[in-house]
């Protein structure tokens, strides 16, 4: 209950100009790249990009889903965040904003973890063939 205090909406003050805003905010793209940057953590970059592109034309509908569940999530997750990412999955440039997301995440991943490793294996094989003729 304390976390409803601290914000001007609750279940039954809603701010309608904020729900039906086509636009994201500063705040939902945050929160876009900090799910991306999880999935690329993962390593769930494909089965993530995957699933959005199939799910693209229902992603209002899976919002909807997460306003039905957030009397239950609100306490577990905080009830800020929910209505963030609620609000950032019901708009239609949102699931597009996250697979960029995810994609530029997981090249900074590949980048960060294979740094040094893959360009003298590359080199190795080109240098071979090389040899060869």
């Amino acid at each position: 209950m304390n976390q409803l205090n601290k914000t001007n909406e609750s279940f039954f003050n809603v701010d309608w100009d904020e729900e039906f805003n086509d636009e994201l905010s500063d705040r939902e793209l945050e929160m876009i790249n900090k799910a991306g940057e999880r999935v690329a953590e993962l390593g769930m970059t494909v089965p993530a990009i995957m699933f959005l592109e199939t799910m693209k034309p229902f992603n209002w509908i899976g919002s909807q889903v997460m306003l039905f569940m957030e009397p239950f999530t609100a306490y577990v997750f905080g009830y800020k965040e929910i209505i963030d990412l609620r609000r950032a999955l019901s708009k239609r440039p949102s699931v597009e904003h996250l697979i960029q997301a995810i994609e530029e995440a997981d090249y900074r991943e590949k980048q960060k973890n294979h740094k040094g490793v893959l360009k003298p294996w590359v080199k190795n094989m080109f240098s071979s063939n090389k040899n060869k003729k």
